[in-house]
């Protein structure tokens, strides 16, 4: 029994650093909520939950939620960097993915994109801190 808990132990120790780890895509499903970093390489993934996000978002940190409204896919994201950032996107459906913006989000504020297609998730990559002056998604 001893063995058994001692490697639970670094089980539980270990994780967090795998999960500090950068990646290059941050995948938000339908009716999730993914808090990350930006760093030079990517994303780097704090926390992932079901449903609307709860609470304050944390300094220096991107919420991204993904929920249905009013019959539209909605991308709330919630910027809490001292300068803007912008992202590019990819929507997927089953296997079939298709580009479909870059997006500007300007400091300590969140912004909304909406979908009228039938989206299963979206794949957001290429996070840029950034000086830009104007929100929005091109």
């Amino acid at each position: 029994m001893r063995h058994t808990l001692l490697a639970a132990s670094m089980l539980a120790v270990a994780a967090p650093a795998f999960a500090q780890q950068a990646s290059p895509t941050l995948s938000v499903a339908l009716g999730e909520t993914v808090t990350a970093r930006i760093a030079d390489d990517g994303f780097v993934e704090i926390s992932r939950a079901r449903g609307a996000a709860q609470g304050e978002r944390a300094e220096n940190t991107v919420r991204f939620t993904f929920t249905s409204m009013n019959n539209m896919l909605v991308l709330q994201t919630e910027n809490g960097y001292g300068q803007a950032f912008d992202y590019r996107a990819r929507m997927f459906r089953g296997r079939r993915g298709t580009d479909t913006s870059i997006c500007t989000v300007l400091r300590r504020i969140a912004t909304f994109e909406a979908w009228g297609d039938p989206i299963e998730r979206l794949e957001l990559r290429e996070p840029r801190l950034s000086d830009n002056p104007q929100p929005g998604c091109r």
